[in-house]
């Protein structure tokens, strides 16, 4: 437990999501994982509040290499956010992986005396990808990500059913979503 980061949470307090901040705590808490560390019982749905340098860095490394977009893990599921960032520094995405979470995947290299090993971090629990929205917007540069970020955050909550279950005009907001975020 020696290596542990601390860093600073936020917990919503009811369900209006008004967020009550609190102390330093160990950063693995804001993956979402659920153990009292430290005299706190930390539950589900606690988010990271990144540090403006470290909001800015990530926004960089976003701005340069990464992704905001919307994917789905099966054919017939609807789309959901997800920030991927690829890097032949695992380095890189290790750190960024402790700052924020997610998980970091390699790809297969067909030829590794020319090329080197290449990853990606990407980061698709809906409260992580939409707390890391919120703190780097500010700071994103490239408009298009800004946009896609900032379209992220004002209506996917709105076009979501909470249970996955969609009336047909739902479905519709859902897919307009869907294209409009596509056409930015």
């Amino acid at each position: 437990m020696d290596n542990i980061s601390f860093k600073k949470i936020a917990i919503p307090s009811d369900p209006e999501n008004n967020w009550e901040t609190l102390k330093y705590v160990p950063s693995v808490i804001a993956l979402g994982r659920c153990f009292v560390y430290g005299g706190y019982f930390i539950k589900k749905g606690a988010v990271l509040m990144l540090e403006k340098t470290e909001a800015a860095y990530l926004a960089g490394i976003i701005d340069g290499e990464g992704t905001i977009s919307l994917t789905r893990a099966h054919l017939k599921e609807n789309r959901r956010p997800v920030i991927s960032i690829p890097s032949n520094d695992r380095e890189l995405l290790d750190y960024i992986k402790n700052l924020v979470g997610g998980y970091i995947t390699s790809k297969k290299n067909y030829k590794p005396g020319t090329h080197k090993d290449s990853y990606v971090l990407s980061v698709k629990n809906k409260s992580m990808v939409m707390s890391i929205l919120r703190d780097i917007i500010p700071y994103l540069k490239i408009k298009q990500k800004k946009l896609r970020a900032q379209f992220i955050l004002d209506h996917y909550e709105n076009v979501t059913c909470r249970n996955g279950k969609y009336t047909d005009e739902k479905l519709i907001l859902k897919r307009k979503f869907e294209q409009d975020f596509f056409s930015l």
